[in-house]
């Protein structure tokens, strides 16, 4: 589904009767602002999920209730997220649960439960070679981008 759409009274025509792309309107890229009304991020994961999410999708304020795909997100910019959340909260997180819950309130929820956080409290850090373990493994799972996993 397209993110926008130009209305035009009608196509621009080059002398052959061709659509003249050159003279058609650039494109409207900017994300359109989200109907509902702004609720500011609560926990930390929340506000991680806000953090990469305006990075990613170069948007000034993300709320609770905004969804990724409302917002301009594709499913190019979704694994950019999930890698970026992977690294931040040093496990692997399936992209298919970020599909499954789209907005920041419904994937932190999500996320905590799984993990058996409150939602109040942040993700804690395992300390020495637990950490390094758990670091080697996420890297496993979640390879940088341009990278891909041995299979």
């Amino acid at each position: 589904m397209p993110s926008s759409y130009t209305a035009l009274a009608a196509l621009p025509l080059t002398p052959s009767g061709k659509v003249d792309r050159l003279s058609l309107p650039a494109p409207d890229n900017c994300p359109q602002a989200p109907a509902a009304s702004y609720l500011s991020p609560d926990d930390a994961t929340e506000q991680a999920i806000a953090a990469i999410w305006q990075a990613v999708l170069l948007v000034e304020r993300v709320g609770s209730t905004d969804n990724f795909f409302e917002l301009g997100g594709t499913s190019l910019r979704m694994l950019e997220v999930n890698r970026r959340l992977c690294e931040h909260l040093h496990r692997a997180i399936p992209v298919l649960q970020m599909y499954q819950y789209p907005t920041i309130q419904s994937l932190a929820r999500s996320l905590n439960a799984a993990s058996g956080l409150s939602s109040a409290s942040p993700p804690a850090i395992p300390a020495g070679r637990e950490r390094a373990m758990q670091r080697r493994e996420m890297q496993n799972r979640c390879p940088p981008a341009g990278r891909r996993s041995p299979s």
